[in-house]
């Protein structure tokens, strides 16, 4: 079984301890707002949305609350994951509740629920209830994937990885993305009311590129954040702040 971290996760090499999340936003997702959800039944909603791009037997699901101290309320209390084939007809998988994060250094999460091996190229969360505060989220999830299903010639350490630090921000942040592939990246940047801030191309990617952003002219709020390549699409939302 291979294990590996969506879109949300970047390795911190200065934790001790294996799956343990210190106290300040590096990475996560958080919603201050709710939007139309793609699953329809679940109507307007605080969510999150991922693709693997190709469809995957799925396991373990793990996922560390928010563990910032000034906004333990806004970590997500009750989910809702519905999974799907197409990204337009959505089964629903599990509803699970995961505890408040206690705001220590040696946060490790919890093991939230399971696939067992159901296959599934779209995830979708939906956050049903938080701990309290305005906005709902999670500091960082972590996937776990049995096989690929009718992938030919491509391996899980194909797929490309996006973050970005800090999350949130106040003017500037760094978009980190790995690749294997040679072809050339785009980035779009999306502000809260879906117009676009900033578009990029990236002819001749690195392994490992890094780019710095600066939204100090942007007003405070929710961006969302695309990266493409070829048929890849990644996506992660950033949170401006004072």
């Amino acid at each position: 079984m291979v294990s590996f971290s969506i879109g949300l996760v970047m390795n911190a090499l200065s934790q001790c301890y294996p799956d343990r999340h210190n106290t300040t936003w590096f990475d996560g997702w958080v919603s201050c707002e709710e939007a139309e959800n793609p699953n329809p039944e679940r109507g307007d909603s605080h969510w999150i949305m991922y693709d693997f791009n190709h469809v995957y037997g799925l396991g373990e699901v793990h996922i560390w609350n928010v563990n910032d101290n000034n906004h333990l309320d806004w970590g997500a209390q009750f989910f809702a994951v519905d999974y799907s084939l197409d990204g337009e007809n959505w089964t629903e998988l599990d509803q699970f509740t995961i505890p408040r994060s206690d705001g220590s250094s040696i946060y490790e999460g919890v093991d939230a629920t399971d696939f067992n091996g159901q296959e599934a190229r779209f995830v979708l969360l939906t956050v049903m209830e938080n701990w309290g505060g305005d906005c709902s989220g999670f500091a960082e999830i972590r996937f776990e994937v049995t096989n690929p299903v009718g992938v030919a010639g491509e391996t899980v350490a194909d797929l490309m990885d996006v973050s970005a630090f800090p999350n949130p921000f106040k003017d500037n942040f760094t978009l980190f993305i790995k690749t294997t592939r040679a072809e050339a990246l785009n980035y779009s940047l999306f502000d809260m009311y879906g117009r676009l801030v900033l578009n990029q191309k990236i002819s001749n990617p690195r392994r490992e590129n890094r780019i710095a952003i600066n939204l100090a002219k942007q007003q405070n709020g929710v961006y969302s954040l695309i990266v493409y390549q070829g048929e890849k699409t990644k996506h992660i939302q950033l949170v401006k702040v004072d």
